[in-house]
C-alpha cells in the first residue's frame, strides 16, 4: 500500500493498480557506495530518523539532508568512541547545519547524487 508521501515520490504511471517507480531502484549497499565515492560532491539523502530529535522530530520521521563527504572543516582530531560502520551509520558533513552528522544506512529511502535520483530498496 502506498501512502500519500510515497505517491509524491513515485511516478504517475499506474499499471494494474500498482504504482511504478520512475527512478532507478538501488540497494542500500549501492547507495552507500555512491555516497562514499561522491568525491566531495554535494548530494541529498532522505532517510528515517532512528531517534527523537532535539527540535521535536520523532523517530521514524523522514529527514532530507544535503551533505557531502571528504570535508576537513571542524575536525577535532580525536577518535570516535565507536565505529559508525558497526551501527550501520555513515558520517557526512551537513551543508545546511555546517556540522558533522551521521546517516542511518538502514533507513535510507532515496538519494539524489550527480544529477540522478535513486530510490533505495527496503531489505
Amino acid at each position: 500500500m502506498t501512502t500519500s508521501l510515497d505517491k509524491d515520490r513515485h511516478g504517475k504511471i499506474e499499471s494494474m493498480g500498482i504504482f511504478m517507480i520512475s527512478s532507478p531502484l538501488i540497494t542500500r549497499m549501492r547507495a552507500e557506495t555512491l555516497m562514499q565515492s561522491s568525491k566531495g560532491r554535494i548530494f541529498t539523502v532522505i532517510f528515517r530518523r532512528r531517534n527523537d530529535g532535539k527540535n521535536g522530530e520523532k523517530a521514524g520521521d523522514l529527514r532530507a539532508m544535503n551533505c557531502r563527504t571528504g570535508v576537513k572543516k571542524n575536525l577535532q582530531g580525536g577518535m570516535s568512541r565507536y565505529n559508525p560502520a558497526d551501527y550501520s551509520l555513515m558520517t557526512v558533513f551537513d551543508m545546511v547545519k555546517g556540522d558533522w552528522r551521521r546517516v542511518s544506512l538502514d533507513t535510507i529511502t532515496e538519494i539524489r547524487i550527480m544529477g540522478k535520483r535513486y530510490m533505495v530498496l527496503e531489505n
